[in-house]
């Protein structure tokens, strides 16, 4: 077991102190401890953290559209936070503080806690979506809810936050729906808006 901190890492067996090393590098500290925690990780000539962890995409909490991999690039915001780089879907969860765990298990249990978060969100923005598009979906990247409504005879598409609080009106018949010019981009609260708004 290793207890890192900002100056010196320390390496303890039986409750006994056996190594201790000067770290003053918080990048170092970070390294160390992600090594210890059976994580690929390396430092880059920039002294920033980088690395790949895996994890078991079964375990994490299922979303429509999405696909999790084994493999995710990670990079180490401010010395003790693993935040999952794009294009995983993963990178849409809050950084993870690492320092302070004891194992691997402890390490993509956090990142599934913040995965479920996500999920939440997003699943609240479909049903919202859902409400006025029948069509709605997911989309990846860039991370929206994309759906079309029926305005007289016209079809307007709807953009929604996959965080569930924004929406977005555009597309070339948006004018016959928000009155502005047809290339514009009026945002609403979804939280206004009822099945019925859009007809």
């Amino acid at each position: 077991m290793s207890v890192p901190s900002n100056s010196m890492t320390y390496y303890l067996k039986g409750g006994e102190i056996v190594e201790a090393r000067v770290t003053s590098d918080p990048a170092d500290v970070a390294v160390a401890k992600l090594r210890w925690l059976g994580v690929q990780v390396y430092k880059g000539g920039d002294g920033g953290v980088m690395g790949q962890i895996r994890i078991q995409p079964l375990r994490y909490a299922p979303l429509p559209g999405v696909r999790l991999e084994v493999h995710n690039r990670f990079r180490v915001l401010d010395g003790h936070r693993l935040q999952v780089l794009a294009p995983s879907p993963l990178s849409r969860c809050r950084p993870v503080p690492f320092l302070d765990l004891q194992s691997h298990e402890q390490l993509e249990h956090a990142l599934e806690r913040s995965w479920q978060e996500v999920v939440a969100e997003a699943t609240q923005a479909l049903t919202y979506a859902a409400a006025l598009a029948k069509d709605a979906h997911l989309l990846m990247e860039p991370w929206r809810i994309e759906g079309t409504v029926r305005v007289g005879q016209d079809d307007v598409r709807l953009l929604f936050s996959a965080r569930g609080d924004r929406a977005c009106v555009c597309g070339l018949n948006g004018r016959a729906l928000v009155r502005q010019p047809s290339n514009a981009r009026i945002i609403l609260p979804v939280r206004t808006t009822a099945p019925g708004w859009a007809r």
